[in-house]
């Protein structure tokens, strides 16, 4: 069995999709000896890292232009679908050359090809409007959502059902370690008595980092040594440090920048939290859960599916109060926090872990082939 997904920015991004991408590749041909998966993606002039890959797994690259990628990306595409007779093709995006694509090899052959939103459409109904292009949306054999929202906004656009499969992490590569706990604290200059806290995410404004900071003052007066370290870059970091200078919380807000291995900041860490919307199945909660760290998040969807009773806490991110004092209670009362931590990682890896994950893919892939 042939298996391709097409996810252009392997090299670039190092989003939930980029790393859904390679994780589930691994995962699928660990599973089946007689499966091959290739990831099409874009060269990049300077590549970011991206996980090791299984022997069977490859990659082939568009080749790099300055101009007109998309535009080049078509011809590449048709080729390699000629040439290698993929049995399903899955695509994550429609505007990156994927429905020009498949619109010009259906005049030849009959593609079999799933269309995989990994974003809901209150998020990037523009998203979704790419995929009427060709009618690619209805000519798609299967749609896959990470989450029931999800699902619910494909539904809306375009009256499909779709096959709800939930993201997952992988669970020997986040889980919690005491000694890298103390180490990366060590390395970071700080104590066992300091109070961590973590995000990492993209720096959006609805990635909600704000509203932690603007939360800091308030949280101050309830507990000392608070620490909040954030992982992560993007458009929106002169206006996080704007607050943080403006609040004087410079010695208390650390920007780590991008790390190629978080693990040593999910072990050092107390808590995570995550005061987003737009989401469509956020890996970094799954991989904190993982390391046995109580989740504080939004009360919004699609929090609602993976966040449980005893493994964290739904929260008005509108209200900086609610927010200081949720976490307050938190590192304030260490057996709490300890309980929902193992929780937290017993109920992910039950419900979100990577194996279970691509064993329902391959169950779905192996179902479009009978």
């Amino acid at each position: 069995m042939r298996i391709a997904f097409i996810s252009p920015f392997v090299y670039k991004l190092k989003r939930g999709i980029e790393k859904f991408t390679t994780q589930l590749s691994n995962k699928l041909v660990e599973f089946n000896k007689n499966l091959e998966v290739t990831i099409l993606t874009w060269q990049e002039k300077r590549p970011r890292w991206i996980d090791r890959l299984h022997d069977r797994v490859k990659i082939c690259m568009v080749p790099y232009v300055r101009y007109y990628r998309s535009k080049a990306a078509i011809p590449f595409y048709v080729f390699n679908f000629l040439k290698w007779r993929y049995d399903i093709v899955n695509i994550f995006f429609a505007g990156y050359g994927e429905s020009e694509a498949l619109a010009f090899l259906s005049l030849v052959k009959r593609q079999q090809f799933n269309i995989i939103f990994q974003y809901p459409y209150s998020q990037a109904p523009h998203r979704y409007m790419e995929f009427n292009r060709f009618n690619i949306i209805h000519d798609s054999d299967r749609i896959i959502s990470p989450s029931k929202f999800v699902a619910e906004g494909v539904k809306e656009f375009c009256g499909r059902e779709s096959d709800i499969i939930y993201n997952g992490f992988d669970r020997d590569a986040f889980y919690p370690d005491d000694e890298l706990r103390r180490k990366t604290r060590s390395e970071l200059g700080f104590s066992e008595s300091d109070k961590v806290i973590l995000t990492i995410a993209a720096f959006e404004e609805r990635k909600g980092i704000q509203k932690v900071i603007k939360a800091m003052p308030l949280l101050n007066k309830k507990i000392k040594n608070v620490k909040y370290v954030i992982l992560g870059t993007g458009p929106f970091e002169p206006q996080l440090k704007n607050i943080v200078k403006n609040l004087n919380l410079d010695r208390q807000v650390i920007f780590a920048g991008v790390k190629n291995n978080p693990l040593p900041f999910y072990c050092m860490a107390d808590l995570f939290l995550l005061l987003s919307y737009g989401e469509g199945m956020p890996l970094v909660i799954l991989s904190a859960m993982g390391c046995q760290l109580p989740v504080i998040v939004s009360n919004r969807r699609p929090f609602d599916e993976i966040v449980k009773e005893g493994t964290g806490c739904l929260i008005d991110d509108e209200n900086p109060e609610d927010v200081s004092a949720t976490i307050a209670n938190l590192l304030l009362n260490d057996d709490l926090r300890k309980q929902i931590g193992r929780r937290a990682r017993s109920y992910a890896v039950d419900n979100f872990c990577i194996n279970k994950t691509a064993r329902e893919y391959m169950r779905l892939f192996e179902s479009q082939l009978r």
